[in-house]
């Protein structure tokens, strides 16, 4: 499977196009280019790892994605609280960010051998939580023990 099939690519890289096109018109040169630096890293980094042979190697640049999407949402709330961008688009781009750390953590979460997954629905967890299945509907993810 290519990278380019993964939602979580495909949404690192809409983030991406979104925050260069709208850091254009901001005045703080320095922190724009921060931006621009950490919203192409998460993408990259996600091609990168799944592009490598060893799970080792992907798993260390999925989590480097996983820092720069940290990064870039820590970079928006800044900007968010300054007013260099608008709230509305903040906030969607937050949502965004949000979505593509939860699928970075998804493609993450470790996985025990020989064990299956149930998913539960409005439950309090109970066990090691991995993660939700659905970014819409609250639900959480346990290892059946």
């Amino acid at each position: 499977m290519s990278y380019k099939n993964l939602r979580v690519w495909q949404g690192a890289l809409e983030i991406a196009v979104e925050v260069l096109r709208l850091v254009e018109s901001c005045q703080n040169y320095a922190f724009a280019d921060q931006v621009r630096r950490s919203a192409i890293s998460v993408p990259s980094n996600i091609a990168e790892g799944m592009t490598r042979d060893s799970e080792v190697e992907k798993n260390r640049f999925l989590s480097i994605a996983k820092a720069s999407n940290a990064e870039l949402e820590t970079q928006l709330l800044i900007a968010k609280k300054l007013g260099y961008f608008s709230n509305d688009v903040c906030e969607e781009l937050l949502k965004q960010v949000q979505k593509v750390n939860f699928q970075l953590y998804y493609v993450t979460a470790p996985r025990p051998a020989g064990r299956g997954f149930q998913l539960l629905r409005q439950q309090p967890a109970r066990g090691r939580i991995y993660a939700s299945l659905h970014w819409q509907e609250p639900t959480v993810l346990r290892l059946l023990v």
